[in-house]
């Protein structure tokens, strides 16, 4: 196969750099992608998979994360759309104006609902399972936020909802 490839990205470049990091390293490793030094090439269990997670809050038109990678040669198969929810608990400090604009500091904690949906293709034939690949994904995913995300407490549904065969 060919080395994994991004077809997709979209992150906050403060943020969201080592989320993107685990959550390659978690899948790659899920999908057993290696390099193969002798054949100079990569290889894995599944010979051809892509995968996309779009995360957007409720209040969100689209999806303010998206990272959409290829492994192997895409030739078409099945798609699958997993659906998690999730709520953000954002601890942090807003300035608010008064009146007599006069600046107010005060610390609060924001909830921000949203759903992150992860899309699996496999070729026809596939012997992989993509409820398990969407299910380690979903967790990979999760467990890199709460890592990545000091600030937040991040509730999540461990296991994907199937939405679309």
């Amino acid at each position: 196969m060919e080395r994994p490839r991004i077809r997709e990205a979209i992150f906050d470049a403060k943020m969201d750099p080592g989320i993107n990091t685990r959550v390659l390293r978690d899948t790659y490793e899920i999908v057993d992608v290696e390099y193969g030094e002798k054949e100079d090439k990569f290889a894995g269990k599944v010979t051809s998979l892509r995968f996309r997670i779009e995360d957007q809050h409720d209040d969100e038109s689209k999806p303010h994360y998206v990272l959409d990678v290829e492994i192997g040669d895409w030739k078409g198969g099945s798609h699958r759309i997993y659906s998690v929810r999730y709520c953000d608990y954002h601890s942090t400090t807003i300035t608010k104006k008064k009146k007599h604009k006069k600046k107010k500091k005060k610390n609060v904690i924001v909830e921000a609902p949203g759903c992150w949906r992860i899309h699996i293709w496999l070729p026809k034939g596939s012997k992989a399972n993509a409820d398990e690949i969407a299910s380690a994904i979903n967790l990979a995913y999760g467990k890199a936020m709460e890592a990545e995300l000091p600030d937040y407490e991040i509730l999540f549904a461990k296991k994907p909802c199937l939405i679309k065969k």
